[in-house]
């Protein structure tokens, strides 16, 4: 005899339907998380492309002068965030900020550790670093021989040492080849602002050690200051 439609299904049956709606969802899952990653990855890929052509105005605004990464025995100042900062130090991101005051674009989406995220404070594990060499070494705009193969900006592992044993404190400044490499984001792939603007994705794996010898890293491709 015919069922009505209306008929509760059997045990078996609803079983059935909920394996299949399982076996589904098992098969969607990786796809959308790797389509929500792929929207981090652009997000970020905005973010750096928005703090390249914010650096590049600011040298313009300095008569070509690079901005610095950090300034010691600097007197108390207002951070971006309103606080005092009295450290002694001031970092790139606050003598930055007026030329790029948008929080967010400081930040990957994809960067899960809360206390890495810039709010204007003083911030010196940020999950978006600055390349410590590029205002030491060439300090002028034309003094950069390759730009488009410098890493001004990148995807920096965040994680100080003491919550692992690959990370190194201090990303704010990508002193450490360890601080791009081992990014941990992305599939493991940095994106990398470079000096002339353009942002591109590169394996951690493949990122060559921090040497004066290498064009990523040093801005005159030899270590010595012009």
């Amino acid at each position: 005899m015919k069922r009505s439609f209306y008929q509760q299904f059997t045990l078996i049956e609803l079983l059935v339907v909920i394996a299949i709606i399982a076996i589904l969802a098992a098969m969607l899952l990786p796809a959308l998380s790797k389509a929500r990653e792929k929207a981090r990855t652009i997000s970020c890929t905005s973010n750096q492309k928005q703090l390249a052509l914010s650096w590049l105005i600011y040298a313009d605004d300095h008569d070509g002068t690079i901005l610095l990464y950090n300034l010691e025995n600097h007197p108390n100042y207002t951070l971006p965030n309103g606080k005092l900062c009295s450290s002694g130090i001031k970092l790139w991101q606050a003598f930055f900020y007026p030329w790029q005051p948008e929080f967010q674009v400081y930040n990957c989406p994809s960067n899960s550790v809360a206390e890495c995220v810039y709010t204007g404070q003083y911030h010196y594990n940020s999950a978006i670093g600055y390349n410590y060499n590029v205002g030491r070494f060439a300090k002028i705009l034309s003094n950069l021989r390759r730009p488009s193969e410098l890493m001004v900006f990148a995807d920096a592992n965040p994680y100080p040492a003491s919550t692992s044993p690959s990370a190194v404190g201090n990303s704010y400044g990508l002193v450490d080849t360890r601080h791009v490499r081992e990014v941990g984001r992305h599939n493991n792939t940095a994106n990398i602002a470079y000096g002339d603007g353009h942002v591109g994705s590169r394996r951690g794996a493949s990122i060559p050690d921090r040497s004066t010898n290498s064009i990523l890293w040093y801005p005159t491709y030899g270590g010595t200051a012009p």
